[in-house]
């Protein structure tokens, strides 16, 4: 199914922040095929999972860690070896394959779902605020560069930061290449194995291996990030799976007991933002504080260093980032898990 079978938008409107805000409907095919197991899996999240954590909170009182073990995550994962094994890859790049892409039916080594899995992964609201996300940005990206000429001589630069699998990027891409687009995407991650993936999905799901290069990197070293990917050289940017994991200001970072500052989200975005042409296009995801499940993704699940966002702590870093809210249109999507914001760059 193309995005734009999957997406469908209301009218756009001006928010207090001065950014236009669309409110997104998305058509997941998962909650069509099995309606059943969707009211199901919903009702034991937020009947069960999510009342039980905070129970088990309360009973710890000031004892409660975050993150520390307990029995409502133990149990959610015990049900299944196969959501064991998943657990044991969070937050990398294969842990999110099955989420995106539940119809495949397997882990991203290929160990087949179970019955607990094929529960789980397309249903949780995580998986389906994921896709949706993806399938706003391929719009987005279509809608801003369908009319625009491209060659082999003159590609449609695309630069993703922290691009993991590049899944989604994927996804976008394809669309734009089928309607006859010729596109060179940059692939930045410091993960070797997120790269390494990338490229067997690159070749294996999505032949697109010829318009991609990978470059391990760690993009918060903005300098070299900025020499490695040019300063106003890219005509599209992505962050979408980055940037809602960084505090919007400088952070302590610490590595064999040397203690080093961090950019934060503000100053990184400004950097990416120097890295779009005029004209140019970047698009960034931040999970919404108003998601559903948050409590059953950071507390059961326990997906870790997530920093979720409303709308109005969006602007403000894309603000002070020294972006004018003119250029920013905020998508929603009605599973409120994650804003997605489209940022252009004016040409004068």
């Amino acid at each position: 199914m193309s995005f734009s079978l999957k997406v469908a938008f209301r009218k756009p409107r001006k928010h207090s922040t001065g950014a236009t805000v669309v409110e997104v409907k998305y058509d997941d095919e998962h909650e069509h095929s099995n309606p059943d197991i969707r009211k199901s899996v919903t009702e034991e999240i937020h009947t069960k999972l999510i009342p039980s954590i905070e129970e088990y909170k309360r009973t710890r009182g000031d004892d409660y860690k975050h993150a520390e073990d307990n029995h409502v995550s133990d149990g959610l994962f015990a049900q299944s070896d196969v959501l064991e094994k998943w657990r044991s890859l969070m937050p990398t790049a294969e842990a999110l394959y099955p989420l995106q892409k539940p119809h495949k039916k397997k882990l991203a080594d290929g160990t087949p779902f179970d019955e607990v899995a094929e529960r789980y992964f397309p249903h949780a609201l995580d998986g389906v605020g994921l896709r949706s996300r993806a399938a706003i940005m391929s719009h987005v990206m279509f809608e801003h560069f369908k009319d625009v000429a491209s060659s082999a001589e003159s590609p449609i630069k695309w630069a993703s930061l922290a691009s993991g699998a590049a899944i989604p990027i994927f996804d976008a891409a394809s669309e734009l290449i089928h309607q006859g687009k010729t596109i060179k995407m940059t692939l930045a991650d410091i993960d070797p194995k997120a790269l390494e993936f990338a490229r067997k999905l690159a070749r294996s799901e999505y032949g697109v291996d010829a318009s991609i290069k990978t470059m391990k990197l760690n993009i918060l070293r903005l300098e070299k990030l900025k020499k490695k990917i040019g300063i106003e050289s890219q005509d599209a940017i992505d962050i979408l799976g980055f940037f809602e994991y960084i505090p919007a200001t400088p952070w302590p970072y610490r590595k064999y007991k040397i203690k080093k500052m961090m950019p934060g989200a503000i100053e990184f975005l400004n950097t990416s933002y120097s890295l779009l042409k005029p004209g140019g296009l970047l698009v960034l995801g931040n999970m919404r504080e108003s998601h559903p499940q948050l409590a059953f993704t950071t507390q059961i699940v326990r997906w870790p260093y997530i920093r979720p966002r409303s709308l109005e702590k969006v602007m403000d870093i894309i603000v002070a980032a020294g972006i004018s809210p003119e250029h920013v249109t905020l998508y929603q999507a009605g599973d409120n898990v994650y804003t997605v914001a489209a940022i252009t760059k004016p040409t004068e």
